[in-house]
């Protein structure tokens, strides 16, 4: 009786210990990919921001280098956009390397003394602008890519979303 006693409490114990490790290991796996999903949303809202700005450079860039002063609605909206995502990498540049590598965070910052800082000309403030925001993306899209660590095919879908950001496709492909 008394072993059979033990065998059964030594089942409980083992039991319980067991339901206790795996109760706790889940509990990281949670929170882990809970963490992983915060970053991934991160990465993802400054990639966007920098493109939304980016694009709008690129508009600019085209309409004085073809000497078009376009006026209306449409360019106050993408002033508007392009405004929006600068406050939000700003936000961003803001918060620092705490969700993102510091690599990023340093892009975003850097971002923010060049735009400040514009030169008197107006195209070579668009084309400085326009050479910060290709490298800004360059650099999150690498620290994304290096922190995250994606499946290849998620990638190319976000080079590929980010591909439709280029006003000069646009143009290519209105006036074709």
């Amino acid at each position: 009786m008394d072993q059979l006693l033990l065998q059964f409490l030594s089942s409980v114990v083992t039991a319980v210990i067991a339901s206790f490790v795996a109760v706790k290991l889940s509990i990281r796996q949670f929170h882990t990919t809970r963490w992983w999903e915060k970053k991934a949303e991160a990465y993802a809202a400054y990639i966007e921001a920098a493109a939304e700005v980016l694009s709008f450079y690129r508009l600019r860039e085209y309409n004085l280098l073809k000497g078009r002063r376009p006026k209306g609605p449409d360019v106050e909206n993408s002033r508007t956009r392009a405004l929006a995502a600068y406050n939000r990498l700003l936000i961003g540049a803001g918060t620092g390397p705490f969700l993102v590598s510091s690599g990023a965070a340093q892009a975003i910052e850097k971002l923010r003394k060049i735009t400040f800082d514009p030169p008197d000309d107006i195209l070579e403030e668009v084309r400085t602008g326009i050479q910060a925001y290709e490298e800004c993306l360059s650099v999150l899209r690498n620290c994304a890519r290096d922190e995250l660590q994606p499946d290849r095919s998620i990638v190319e879908a976000i080079e590929d979303w980010m591909d439709r950001f280029d006003v000069r496709e646009q143009e290519r492909r209105r006036e074709a």
